[in-house]
């Protein structure tokens, strides 16, 4: 086991076919089922760590960068502007990170904006979602908008 956490792996297979196929659940109680296809020939081990893919076969290791524009596009089009974040931790261009700023900036999603341009060292922008924050904290603590002025 190593000191891996293996709480959310079952034997269930209430919901497949497949043969003792562990499955596992997602912290939302979704459940992964591990495809599974047969290959005749030589043993191949494929290990995906990130958004890189690892594969040995016949003694060689080949690994492979697998983009992420086009999950963090799909992620953005649902407005789940986390999960487009989290995809994008994976790996992901400067023209990924510099979309979802922009798209979460305009969701008024500044957190994740925030940490894009924070990714990205783009300080106008990180300066932008300040002077946003600022704001939004003044008009809360006057109520009206317009700091301590009386009516």
């Amino acid at each position: 086991t190593g000191g891996r956490d293996r709480s959310n792996v079952s034997n269930s297979n209430s919901n497949n076919n497949n043969n003792n196929i562990p499955t596992v659940r997602t912290n939302r109680g979704d459940e992964l089922i591990p495809q599974q296809q047969h290959i005749g020939g030589p043993a191949i081990a494929l290990i995906f760590s990130g958004q890189r893919l690892h594969c040995l076969y016949r003694g060689l290791m080949t690994n492979l960068d697998i983009p992420q524009g086009n999950n963090i596009q799909s992620a953005i089009e649902a407005n789940d502007y986390d999960t487009a974040y989290h995809l994008a931790c994976l790996g992901a261009t400067a023209a990924d990170w510099k979309l979802l700023g922009m798209r979460a900036l305009r969701a008024n999603q500044l957190i994740v904006a925030k940490n894009c341009f924070a990714r990205l060292q783009d300080t106008k922008y990180l300066s932008l979602i300040d002077i946003i924050n600022n704001e939004d904290g003044t008009k809360r603590n006057s109520g009206t908008g317009h700091g301590n002025r009386s009516p």
